[in-house]
C-alpha cells in the first residue's frame, strides 16, 4: 500500500505495508475524492502520486487533467513532469466538440496504460468536467434524454467501465483515483428538468 500523507486516512484504510508498517491505500483500489471547489482535491492526488513515485524509481503515475495544470508548481513539488509523472490533458482544446473527442481518446489511452505493470496510479481530475448535464439531452427538445447510441456521455461512461473492468481483470497493481466536485447527483438534475418541463405523468 502507499501512504497518502494523511495519518488518519491512512489508518482508516485498514491496510498496513508489511515492510514500512505504515498505513495507506492498497494497490488495485478504485476511489473517488470529492468535495467543493478549492479544498485541494487535486493537491491531495498529486501529493499521493509523489509518495508513490518516491517509493520505487520504476513507478509511473498518469494524470488526466481537464484544466490546465501548473507544471511549474508540480515540478516544485518534486514531481518528474514528462517523465514518470505523465500528463494527459483536455485543456488545450478549442471547442466543446473537440473536447469530447479528446476525452474519448484520452480515456482510451488510460485503458491501454493499465496493462503496464509499473503504472501504479491513474488519476482523472476531474470526473465532473468530463460530463455536462446539457450533453444528456437532445437539442431543441423539452428534456428528452439522448439514446445511448447518440450520447457522448454514455460513450465515455462505457470507456470508464472498460477502464475499471480491465484494471480488475488484469489484476494489475494500479490504483484508479478520480476527483469530483461536490454537487447534486445527475438523477436529481434530471428530475428537476422533468419538473420544469412537466414531464411527469
Amino acid at each position: 500500500c502507499y501512504p497518502t500523507g494523511i495519518v488518519g486516512l491512512d489508518a482508516a484504510m485498514g491496510s498496513i505495508d508489511p515492510i514500512t508498517r505504515l498505513g495507506g491505500i492498497p494497490e488495485l483500489t478504485i476511489m473517488e475524492v470529492y468535495g467543493p471547489t478549492g479544498v485541494r482535491k487535486s493537491n491531495f492526488a498529486e501529493q499521493f502520486a509523489l509518495n508513490i513515485l518516491n517509493d520505487d524509481p520504476n513507478n509511473i503515475c498518469i494524470f488526466l487533467y481537464t484544466e490546465d495544470p501548473d507544471t511549474e508548481r508540480l515540478k516544485g513539488m518534486g514531481l518528474p513532469v514528462g517523465g514518470r509523472f505523465q500528463i494527459l490533458g483536455l485543456y488545450n482544446t478549442q471547442t466543446a466538440e473537440a473536447k469530447q473527442r479528446t476525452a474519448e481518446v484520452q480515456l482510451m489511452s488510460l485503458v491501454e496504460a493499465v496493462k503496464y505493470s509499473n503504472v501504479k496510479l491513474i488519476c482523472i481530475d476531474s470526473l465532473k468536467a468530463l460530463v455536462s448535464i446539457t450533453q444528456m439531452f437532445k437539442k431543441n427538445t423539452k428534456g428528452v434524454i439522448k439514446p445511448i447510441e447518440e450520447d457522448e456521455v454514455a460513450i465515455r461512461a462505457k470507456l470508464m467501465e472498460k477502464l475499471m473492468n480491465r484494471l480488475l481483470a488484469q489484476r494489475r497493481s494500479a490504483i484508479l483515483l478520480m476527483t469530483n466536485h461536490l454537487t447534486d447527483r445527475i438523477p436529481n438534475k434530471i428530475d428537476r428538468y422533468k419538473v420544469a418541463f412537466n414531464e411527469y405523468d
